[in-house]
């Protein structure tokens, strides 16, 4: 029988003793140990994986909870403790206290040069009462007040004024008070823009993205208005044009629909604003200001385009009227005329009706004053004191014509007192000073605008009629106003201001 079994055996049967390990049967050691050992491998894997997106779901969940119940989270700047009152504070915190209060309070009594001083001061005052502890009212306004005065100080282009501001931007972009908050974006704006100036052709986009990263944060701020708002005047003052533009573009879209009527009257007038820009308005003043050859060929260019342009508004409107106004108060009648005749001519057609309709009328007055110089005006009435006055009576002197209206009192009052400061000066000289009540017949208007019937009150015959047909003759645009009769009688000098009387007086009197 073994020896059967030996010969199946070397025939390569198989014993039932010594399965094969290529059996189906899956009870061989070797394999049992290996299927234990990766289904091992497996759940710890799957253990780690479970791990994570645990603490992932967690950490989330938590900082959830945290945002819900933590009012100041770990990511936000942390207030310090306050002082529930002022007792615990010592002399020195109480007297720089009152020091701060005293910089603050005469802040717009003294000069730019002092404020800067007050200002340097003010910080280094802060930054000790900082160190402190402070109530919740003294830390807030002493935090703004440095803040406040490092944006003005930045202004100044001091390095060390800046290097302190960015110290003060990276410290408290994150404070939660919003006039903190918003006085470091006014500083980061600020430095963006001068950061753009120092070099010509450095890249302005970092100060246009702070600019609109201020707007959407203070989008009805009238303090941050004003602030853009100076920062476009300086960019036209340093030729940066373009830029400035597109400064004025961005801060008109976000005001004009702003619940500050102060914001939404600044956006109205920004269109004439960018169209002073791209005429180069800015160059042609300078050139008027430092006399420079040409200027005046060049200022009436620009007049020309503004009131050629049908989109100009009512800034521009006052911008022509008043150069032709300036013209007129300097003797230069002739390029006043050309102004008018432009009023005449292109304003007329503007879009608006009511600029059209006010060109027209302020055209037709001011070619009426060019068309009355050299005409003879007759002058009838009665002084204060009975004395009859007429054009024979005036003949052989100067007279100073001052229509005033009692609906104006302060403004008639003052150009009252001026003009008859300097015609006493020139009586010797045989000047006449005569005011006329533009809305009144009698004396009781003069009296209740001047406080008594002045001397040089003269009351007309038929006072209202003959102060109409002078209006009109001469067109008077509005009262006050003064004109120049000659010795003859005749108009020499048409809508003259207290300033320009002097140099007037002086040319007719052909004195130096």
């Amino acid at each position: 029988m073994a020896g059967e079994a030996d010969q199946k055996t070397e025939a390569g049967g198989h014993s039932s003793a010594e399965p094969s390990g290529h059996s189906g049967s899956g009870n061989h050691p070797t394999r049992r140990m290996f299927d234990l050992q990766t289904v091992c491998y497996l759940l710890v894997f799957l253990g780690l994986v479970g791990s994570i997106a645990w603490f992932e779901w967690f950490g989330g969940s938590w900082q959830q909870v945290q945002l819900l119940f933590d009012s100041q989270p770990s990511n936000q700047f942390r207030l310090p403790e306050f002082s529930s009152d002022r007792v615990a504070y010592s002399t020195d915190t109480l007297s720089q206290l009152e020091q701060l209060e005293r910089l603050e309070a005469r802040e717009p009594e003294v000069s730019y040069a002092q404020r800067i001083m007050d200002w340097e001061e003010r910080v280094a005052l802060a930054d000790r009462l900082l160190e402190g502890q402070l109530t919740e009212v003294d830390y807030h306004d002493t935090l703004v007040s440095k803040l406040y005065s490092l944006v003005n100080l930045t202004e100044t282009r001091n390095l060390r004024s800046r290097e302190m501001m960015l110290a003060a931007i990276d410290q408290y972009r994150e404070h939660p008070d919003d006039e903190v908050r918003k006085l470091v974006q006014i500083g980061n704006v600020e430095i963006g823009f001068i950061d753009c100036l120092k070099t010509p052709d450095a890249s302005a986009d970092p100060a246009l993205q702070r600019t609109d990263e201020l707007l959407a944060s203070f989008p009805n701020d009238e303090a941050v208005g004003q602030f853009l708002d100076s920062q476009a005047l300086m960019l036209v003052t340093r030729k940066k044009h373009e830029l400035a533009i597109d400064l004025l573009r961005r801060m008109r879209e976000t005001f004009k629909d702003s619940n500050s009527l102060a914001l939404t009257n600044l956006a109205a007038a920004i269109p004439d604003r960018i169209l002073f820009v791209e005429i180069r308005f800015d160059e042609a003043l300078e050139r008027m200001q430092t006399n420079k050859e040409g200027a005046d060929a060049f200022f009436l260019d620009c007049l020309a385009k503004l009131a050629a342009n049908p989109q100009a508004g009512p800034q521009a409107f006052r911008q022509i009227l008043d150069a032709a106004q300036f013209y007129e108060q300097t003797g230069r009648f002739l390029n006043a005329k050309d102004i008018y005749q432009l009023l005449d001519r292109e304003m007329a057609r503007n879009r608006d009706p009511l600029i059209a309709r006010s060109a027209k009328e302020a055209a037709e007055r001011g070619l009426a004053r060019m068309d009355s110089l050299g005409r003879e005006v007759q002058v009838a009435g009665t002084l204060p004191d009975g004395k009859a006055v007429d054009s024979d009576s005036l003949r052989g002197q100067f007279v100073v014509l001052y229509f005033w209206r009692g609906q104006m009192p302060a403004e008639s009052y003052q150009s009252a007192l001026e003009l008859n400061a300097v015609v006493r000066n020139y009586r010797d000289a045989g000047v006449v000073f005569l005011g006329i009540g533009a809305d009144s017949d009698t004396p009781a208007q003069a009296e209740a605008t001047f406080k008594k019937v002045p001397a040089w009150h003269l009351q007309l015959a038929e006072h209202l009629a003959a102060v109409g047909k002078l209006e009109v003759d001469l067109g008077i645009p509005k009262a006050p106003y003064v004109t120049i009769l000659d010795k003859e009688g005749k108009v020499c000098a048409i809508n003259v201001s207290p300033l320009q009387l002097k140099p007037q007086l002086d040319r007719l009197l052909r004195r130096r």
